[in-house]
């Protein structure tokens, strides 16, 4: 759909994936706005109950092609600035694969915590942020190496997510009922003020830095919701 809002338009598909029924599952578009990633749950597979795969597809719609095998709770797919490798986690750990195809490489140990529902590529291709399972905010090199704390204490962060500001020098996250900003380099949280009563998730940070569109849930159906002009993103 239109940044502005407006009707949505429905991207057609038919294999054995079955859509985008898990938190943190994407999509996630090409710097060029082409073709999407996004985690699926595949049909038919015996032996595990939450079999999703990393799958692309055009945004104009058509067949999705499977990237990874599914099982294993692959979900978070995030493409990297020069769109030619796609980030995503599965079983407590990061991976990068190359978004033509191929092997998926491990870039994240036991020790760095990845939560599983959240991942942001920096726009300078360095780094990746994620939520941690020990609530924490991360960021660890996509070439791979150790975690780094930039925030901790934020309670509860399961199926909240992390977004770059288009300098690359802030990230901006959701954590508990709240939308959050900090530096690069870590630092005191400081929150941006949406207005709302619920929980926000999910949020992505416009291209000319002034806007975040977040998903928001209200005791009903979740909503979407663009917040622009607000003083507290810069």
């Amino acid at each position: 759909m239109a940044a502005e809002g407006g009707s949505r338009r429905e991207l057609p598909f038919q294999k054995e994936a079955l859509g985008i029924p898990i938190p943190g599952g994407g999509p996630s578009l090409s710097p060029d706005g082409t073709p999407l990633c996004f985690a699926g749950v595949s049909k038919g597979i015996e032996g595990d109950p939450f079999p999703s795969a990393i799958y692309v597809i055009d945004s104009r719609g058509g067949e999705p092609a499977r990237l990874t095998e599914p099982g294993a709770g692959a979900g978070a797919p995030t493409r990297s600035p020069d769109g030619n490798q796609i980030a995503f986690t599965r079983s407590g750990n990061l991976f990068t694969i190359p978004a033509a195809g191929g092997e998926p490489r491990q870039i994240s140990t036991a020790e760095d915590q990845v939560e599983g529902t959240s991942a942001g590529w920096s726009p300078d291709g360095e780094l990746i942020a994620y939520l941690g399972k020990d609530n924490t905010l991360r960021v660890i090199p996509a070439a791979g190496g150790p975690s780094r704390v930039l925030a901790s204490n934020l309670g509860v962060l399961r199926y909240h997510g992390v977004t770059w500001s288009p300098d690359g020098q802030k990230i901006a996250f959701t954590a508990g009922n709240r939308i959050w900003k900090i530096s690069r380099g870590g630092g005191e949280p400081k929150e941006i003020r949406m207005g709302l009563l619920g929980t926000p998730h999910q949020p992505d940070w416009s291209p000319d830095g002034k806007r975040i569109v977040f998903a928001f849930h209200k005791g009903g159906d979740t909503e979407l919701w663009l917040m622009t002009g607000f003083p507290d993103m810069e």
